[in-house]
């Protein structure tokens, strides 16, 4: 597929990207806001210290692979061989230095029941090490139907899985019985809608030519790693499972939100800027059409929930209250981050890897910086105020710091104006301003009146989503063609 490709392939891989992202992205949520809702939030601190370690054996499994054979020009059989059985030997090697270091990693955390959950997903790795190749191969041709369908099966099948054994009193255990149900499924489904087979044989040439972009991809990726779980990391560590499990609740809304638009929308974003590098007017204009549909998404969608998080958090139980303000702040950061979020593929997409994992790199050393220094000061605090300082430190490190110098960033790569960056994003910073206002106004008035939680949170998520569409569709020609292309309605062309 090229820049010249019919006018339909993209907008139905970007569809198909992005509803993939949302059922899979849903599916993971609602499973942790049950597991939350039945084993509270000691428990949920315990699960999460695990998820994040399976987080960072699949960004690590990965090594850039996907993006080494959705870049390269010329990909032939014997890159898809090397590209397996690397990631199949790295997978080896991470089941291997799991079940030496689990021990350590869990008192580390004063979390000794972490240990046989770390030990007991050991060989979860080699599920992720099975899907690279198949999955590059169907979004290197925007055939986002055939590679997301399996794993999406597999993560609602290995949700459900999961709950039914929170529910039968399988505790911190239902994650295990969750991630190995979906690893089966997803890699039973994926090979069957996939012709390609995987050769024994290596060609060590074909590694370099894919390790040439592969390992700036990966430094990319583990800098993202560290950049986004650092506040998960270091709270275990300062704070203990309690106080993670309180902040990964309202960081897990947060994330479901960036994570449904970014790493859905940034994988299209990768695959149409990189057919555009040639002509830099044709880039300029699908950059900043990236940009914004990006954040017509991220921005009021934030904002929304910025407005409902207090009615969010304590619908949960008393026991969650600590969880509402580090919400609302962390909504903040959010929006400073949406900025910045196709950064990585932007970078990427013009073979500059390295600057893209240096840029991840830089993001995740100021995150640490801050959130050490907030750590020391916030230690002897009640868990309340820990939660709420380490999501005010992560809004001060991603707005005053990284986001301005990242904007920087893209602009000296791409030749493209901050200002013109920038304004993209007026209807979307208004759609997020109208829900955080008119939600706000309503979460108020209700608590006043002493509305029940429920109908509160109904009211605030309706105003304020309500308000949001109002002010994009006031503000975003691109919004109302959106709009009247779904009403059957001929739309004058945005450009």
């Amino acid at each position: 597929m090229t820049s010249d490709d019919p006018p339909h392939s993209r907008p139905r891989a970007a569809g198909w990207a992005l509803g993939s992202g949302m059922i899979h992205q849903f599916s993971q949520v609602s499973v942790s806001l049950a597991l939350a809702a039945l084993l509270g939030p000691e428990a949920f601190g315990v699960i999460a210290l695990a998820s994040i370690y399976v987080l960072l054996v699949e960004f690590l499994v990965r090594q850039g692979i996907v993006q080494a054979v959705i870049q390269r020009e010329n990909l032939e059989a014997r890159h898809m061989d090397a590209a397996f059985w690397m990631t199949m030997a790295t997978a080896a090697v991470l089941g291997l230095f799991t079940l030496a270091f689990a021990g350590t990693w869990a008192d580390i955390n004063d979390a000794p029941e972490l240990r046989p959950l770390l030990i007991a997903l050991s060989g979860l790795g080699l599920f992720q090490a099975l899907w690279q190749v198949p999955t590059a191969l169907f979004q290197r041709s925007l055939d986002f139907k055939r590679s997301e369908i399996p794993l999406n099966v597999g993560t609602v099948l290995g949700g459900v899985v999961g709950v039914a054994a929170a529910f039968l009193g399988a505790n911190e255990w239902a994650i295990v019985a969750q991630l190995y149900t979906y690893g089966v499924v997803g890699t039973v489904l994926l090979y069957r809608a996939t012709s390609w087979r995987p050769a024994f044989r290596f060609s060590r040439r074909a590694a370099k030519d894919l390790l040439a972009v592969s390992s700036g991809a990966l430094l990319a990726t583990l800098g993202s790693f560290f950049s986004q779980r650092a506040d998960s990391l270091l709270l275990g560590v300062f704070f203990g499972p309690l106080a993670l499990g309180l902040y990964r609740l309202g960081a897990r809304f947060v994330q479901l939100i960036i994570n449904v638009t970014s790493a859905s929308l940034g994988r299209v974003a990768l695959a149409v800027l990189s057919r555009e590098q040639g002509d830099p007017d044709r880039y300029a204009r699908a950059l900043r059409s990236q940009l914004l549909a990006l954040n017509l998404l991220v921005f009021p969608a934030l904002g929304v929930l910025l407005a409902s998080g207090r009615s969010i958090t304590l619908i949960f139980g008393s026991e969650w209250e600590p969880a509402g303000p580090a919400l609302r702040i962390l909504c903040l950061a959010g929006l400073a981050r949406g900025l910045v979020l196709f950064c990585s593929p932007i970078l990427q997409s013009l073979g500059k890897a390295h600057r893209a994992a240096g840029t991840q790199w830089f993001s995740a050393g100021v995150h640490i910086v801050f959130l050490v220094i907030g750590g020391v000061v916030l230690r002897d605090q009640d868990v309340a105020t820990q939660i709420a300082g380490v999501a005010t430190v992560r809004l001060l490190a991603q707005g005053v710091v990284i986001t301005p110098t990242l904007l920087v960033v893209i602009s000296r790569a791409t030749h493209v104006p901050v200002r013109s960056l920038l304004a993209p994003l007026a209807a979307p910073a208004a759609g997020a301003a109208a829900a955080i206002a008119v939600g706000l106004a309503v979460d108020e008035a209700s608590l006043r009146a002493g509305v029940a939680l429920l109908p509160t949170l109904m009211l605030v998520g309706a105003t304020s989503t309500i308000a949001a569409g109002g002010a994009v569709l006031t503000t975003s020609p691109h919004a109302r063609q959106l709009l009247a292309g779904l009403r059957g309605r001929p739309a004058p062309v945005v450009r």
